[in-house]
């Protein structure tokens, strides 16, 4: 949104467009359409996008997100190369990796085959492997995430399945922070992170 003062002085700011009757949310990096979130066409092409509506707008209970790589400080709200840019996931919410796209029920995915990597190397000069994933911590190089993936006070509906994370550097949890949550962490791959 763009807005005018008396003096003809603007600003902008971003706004977080709601949804009724939506519950489920796509991310594509190479979808091309509004990237609105509502179709495997129309996906987000930042996971951060999908993750700030379903934090804002409340009901959203999933998001699909295709293989590739996906980092924290890209989105509409982000700052690039800011290490405090973590993946906040909202209470309540699934958070499904290991799509092509198209996938129309949750069993047709290969999360597998499929790798979705969340990535901290926010400069993306690390050493990593064909699917973006740090293998040694001795390969990472420059700006990293303190934290690539954060969870607050998130019960145990609120699932992370299907992901590799990689790339996060800092204490209390480089990859992932839990703080007094009980999610349910399944079918993840933690490689390339440092923590305290």
């Amino acid at each position: 949104v763009r807005e005018l003062d008396e003096t003809n002085n603007s600003a902008t700011a971003a706004v977080t467009v709601c949804y009724s009757g939506v519950d489920r949310l796509y991310v594509d990096q190479a979808a091309t359409g509004i990237a609105d979130g509502r179709s495997w066409d129309d996906a987000f092409t930042a996971l951060q996008d999908a993750l700030d509506v379903a934090y804002s707008c409340g009901g959203i209970s999933e998001i699909w997100v295709t293989a590739g790589v996906y980092y924290p400080d890209e989105g509409r709200e982000q700052e690039a190369d800011n290490p405090n840019e973590t993946f906040t996931v909202a209470d309540g919410v699934a958070l499904y990796g290991g799509f092509v796209g198209g996938e129309t029920v949750l069993s047709e995915r290969d999360w597998e085959t499929n790798v979705t990597v969340l990535s901290g190397d926010l400069e993306q000069n690390d050493i990593t492997n064909n699917n973006g994933v740090v293998a040694d911590t001795d390969d990472m190089d420059g700006t990293q995430s303190v934290k690539v993936v954060t969870l607050e006070d998130v019960g145990d509906d609120t699932l992370i399945d299907g992901f590799t994370i990689t790339a996060g550097w800092g204490g209390n949890g480089g990859g992932l922070s839990n703080d007094n949550g009980t999610p349910t962490l399944q079918n993840l791959t933690f490689r390339g992170n440092v923590g305290s």
